[in-house]
């Protein structure tokens, strides 16, 4: 099986969802300064970068990503490409069924990882 990473790198510069906090990476003890270890303090919104939702994320009476069971991540998946919509509704998707792993390509993806926030991206509906 070939794996595809399709994540998004993590710098100080990754948009984010507008007033949530963004990345940082900040060094908390490192050898060269005499520390015992190297340890750094990651602050981040769970919307920063390449991120899953939960179901929980849009109901409460519904699982929190700790419940999903992780297998749905990996495996062999089919990637749709839907470049020039403003949004993904279920007609792109097709009549046929679909399999256990999908993954929507979308314009979003022109998009620069360290770019600013852009408020017309495309979305589920």
């Amino acid at each position: 099986m070939t794996w595809v990473d399709v994540s998004t790198p993590l710098s100080e510069n990754v948009a984010v969802w507008p007033g949530d906090n963004p990345f940082s990476f900040t060094p908390a003890a490192r050898i060269v300064d005499g520390d015992i270890c190297n340890v750094s303090t990651v602050t981040m919104s769970s919307h920063c970068g390449t991120h899953v939702d939960a179901p929980w994320h849009l109901e409460d009476a519904v699982p929190r990503l700790d419940a999903v069971n992780t297998d749905i991540f990996f495996g062999p998946a089919r990637v749709i490409e839907i470049d020039t919509a403003d949004n993904v509704s279920p007609e792109h998707l097709g009549n046929e069924p679909l399999p256990p792993r999908v993954l929507i390509k979308t314009r979003n993806s022109n998009y620069s990882s360290d770019a600013p926030f852009h408020e017309n991206y495309a979305a589920l509906t």
